[in-house]
């Protein structure tokens, strides 16, 4: 499987993080592939994004983890190897926050 590949969680999977303490949602039907268009002016700041996806801070709270926002070190170091454009900061920004006001049910 690449990256472009969605995940979808089976009951056998789902056994497995239950057992683990963590609540899936089983996928019924095959997921859709669905096209996403990005204006050329955003595609570099997506990259980054992307680059980034596993460049949280998180903090554990009982049994929960909980996303803090992005490590701005390990952003900063992502954004120099892609040669990315100082301005994509401001857009990794606004992206932060959107993610966040999603994962913690914020409108």
């Amino acid at each position: 499987m690449d990256d472009s590949t969605p995940l979808t969680v089976d009951p056998e999977l789902a056994d497995q993080f239950a057992a683990m303490g963590v609540a899936v949602a089983v996928a019924d039907a095959p997921v859709s592939e669905e096209v996403v268009e990005v204006m050329p002016a955003n595609w570099n700041s997506l990259c980054v994004w992307l680059a980034c996806q596993n460049q949280w801070r998180t903090v554990v709270r009982g049994t929960a983890i909980v996303l803090l926002g992005l490590d701005m070190n390990a952003v900063d170091v992502v954004m120099r190897r892609l040669k990315a454009a100082d301005e994509v900061i401001e857009d990794l920004l606004v992206m932060e926050t959107a993610a966040l006001n999603v994962l913690h049910g914020a409108n």
